[in-house]
Formats: C-alpha cells, sequence, structure tokens
C-alpha cells in the first residue's frame, strides 16, 4: 500500500473516531444504571418544563411517593432520581412508579407519573414515559 493511501485511511479513521466519541454521549452508557437514570429523568423533565408540558400544579407539589416493582430497580431511586422543587404548603403530591423495562438486549425504566391532590386524592395530571438506559451483556 502507497504510504498516501495510509496516511489518508489513518486520517479518515481518527476522524471517524472522534466523531463516534462525541456524537454519542459516552459517558452515558458508561455509567451505571442509577446515575443514566437520574440523568434520564432530569432531562426529561427540562424539556417538559422548557416546552410548558407541565401542569400549572407542579409548581405546588408537596411531596414525591415513589414505588417500584422490581428490587434492582429500587437501587436507582436514590434522591437524585427525582429532583422536584417541593413546597411545605403545597397541595399536590408526585406519585411515581418505576417498573423495569427489558426489550431484547436493551434495558431500562417504565415510569407511571401521577400529579394527584392530597385533599380530594384526584389524579389531576398523568404521564408515562420509557427512559432507555442500556445494553445488556
Amino acid at each position: 500500500m502507497k504510504p498516501q493511501i495510509k496516511l489518508a485511511y489513518s486520517i479518515s479513521l481518527l476522524i471517524l473516531t472522534i466523531v463516534i466519541v462525541y456524537s454519542a454521549d459516552v459517558t452515558f452508557w458508561l455509567a451505571p444504571p442509577h446515575k443514566k437514570f437520574a440523568f434520564a429523568t432530569r432531562t426529561d423533565f427540562n424539556l417538559l418544563e422548557k416546552n410548558h408540558y407541565l401542569p400549572k400544579e407542579w409548581s405546588s407539589i408537596q411531596k414525591v411517593e415513589v414505588s417500584s416493582d422490581a428490587s434492582h430497580v429500587q437501587n436507582w431511586l436514590g434522591p437524585e432520581a427525582f429532583q422536584v422543587q417541593k413546597k411545605n404548603q403545597g397541595g399536590f403530591a408526585l406519585e411515581v412508579f418505576v417498573s423495569e423495562w427489558i426489550d431484547g438486549y436493551r434495558y431500562g425504566a417504565l415510569v407511571k407519573y401521577d400529579l394527584v391532590n392530597i385533599k380530594t386524592k384526584n389524579t389531576i395530571w398523568e404521564l408515562n414515559r420509557t427512559y432507555k438506559l442500556g445494553i445488556m451483556y
């Protein structure tokens, strides 16, 4: 192989590697599941808030109640997973249910959010999300 072709091939390979590393958030995919889960929920709610998809009652959340059906998913549900601004005098509770999601070799979480009026126990808003967190190996 000619030296010019080797050089061109090497440069192309280097550029491709740089593009792949910077376009795919490698740090996300290498992080442990609880960090990926916290990042996914935080990013999602920032986007919902930015696009005005959250109800006006969102600013009146008094408490957040989190539950799950899978024991290993409990490890993902640390305090950083649902960072919601709470008001002591708020009239609403955010109920969050997290379930494991597996599709072939991919895993993640199915999350159901319910915003509930504390006095009447009526659900005033609900949202279901699927967060893809990684691959199983």
